[in-house]
This record gives structure tokens, C-alpha cells and sequence, in this order.
């Protein structure tokens, strides 16, 4: 991902109801979608403590987040 945040939220809005239970990877593309844009809009440096931010403070939305509980 180059920056380009507009496409990856239109990518995630799209309905997935083939993924299966377990799947990270729209989960992931999710968070560092997010660890990108907050790094580049403070200058951060994403790492362990910014990852932890994301987390807490922009959960994916129900619909792509296949993560087992």
C-alpha cells in the first residue's frame, strides 16, 4: 500500500462472504491502512506503540473482520 487510502477503504467496503473464520488478511490491510495514515500525518514511525494504538482506537468493522475471538 503506497498511500493510496481512498481505494483500500473502497476494497474494504466491499462484501467478502467467502472468506473463511480465521482469515487476517483484510483485518491486516485494515490496520496498516490505518498505522500508515496516522504515521504520515504526524511523522510517526510506526512501531510496537503505534500498532497498539491502532488497535485500541480504530477496530475493524464487523463485516471484514474474521479473526477468531
Amino acid at each position: 500500500m503506497r498511500g493510496d487510502f481512498v481505494l483500500v477503504e473502497k476494497v474494504l467496503r466491499r462484501e467478502y462472504a467467502v472468506i473463511r473464520e480465521g482469515e487476517t488478511a483484510l483485518t491486516d490491510l485494515w490496520f496498516g491502512m490505518w498505522e500508515k495514515r496516522l504515521a504520515s500525518g504526524s511523522g510517526r514511525t510506526i512501531d510496537d506503540e503505534l500498532k497498539a494504538e491502532v488497535r485500541r482506537l480504530y477496530p475493524p468493522p464487523t463485516r471484514i473482520d474474521f479473526r477468531t475471538k
